[in-house]
């Protein structure tokens, strides 16, 4: 290669470089933070959240405080139930994210539109998959006491459940948690993490173990 072609080849590369630093500074002012994929954990303020894996229904039964319904999905859905890991690890109190009637803080969105509005509200403290009961994430956070400020040692492990097509591409599929949604002081903003969905991630129920709220992989 010739000079020229050489420094053209330099030069080529040094815009890449800074097109790809101006797309995550700009995701960086915008407050998301992007790049992961369902399995990656990603860190606020010491507090480790982790979508550990998701497994497929086309039936459920929702299991609430004191009746239970079976439900199945519409013609041509599936259910997704996504698995969520919560460690505080960090040094002082904070709000954990919430999936319930108080915040929606973890919410599935597909070609960027947010889906299952339906199931926005669910206060179902379980489902159940073939015969296995997945604690769902907001009641894990009851049970926890973590409805509220939490100090570090505080750990919450549950399922967020939506309704999908099931011809669903996974690089489309994206999990998005807002951190510091309710509370937010003068001059703070709220930051959204993401991750995308792949198809490694999908587990079976068969790989659920504990208290239906643990995915053994």
């Amino acid at each position: 290669m010739n000079r020229r072609g050489y420094l053209g080849a330099i030069g080529a590369v040094g815009l890449t470089a800074t097109a790809g630093c101006v797309e995550e500074l700009q995701a960086a002012a915008d407050g998301v933070m992007g790049g992961y994929q369902v399995s990656d954990t990603q860190t606020y303020e010491g507090v480790a959240l982790t979508p550990t894996g998701y497994l497929l229904a086309d039936t459920m039964t929702r299991e609430y405080d004191m009746h239970s319904e079976e439900v199945e999905a519409d013609s041509g859905a599936t259910y997704i139930l996504t698995h969520i890991s919560v460690v505080h690890d960090g040094d002082s109190e904070i709000e954990l994210p919430t999936d319930g009637m108080r915040t929606n803080d973890i919410n599935l969105y597909y070609d960027d539109e947010r889906i299952s509005e339906s199931m926005m509200d669910d206060v179902a403290q379980a489902f159940i998959v073939e015969g296995e009961s997945l604690t769902s994430y907001d009641t894990a956070l009851r049970e926890e006491g973590a409805t509220g400020g939490v100090f570090p040692g505080v750990e919450v492990e549950g399922w967020v459940a939506h309704e999908i097509a099931a011809n669903f591409d996974a690089e489309q599929l994206e999990l998005r948690v807002t951190w510091n949604n309710e509370f937010l002081m003068e001059g703070e903003d709220e930051e959204t993490h993401e991750w995308t969905y792949t198809e490694d991630a999908e587990v079976s129920i068969d790989d659920v173990d504990g208290e239906g709220t643990t995915i053994e992989l």
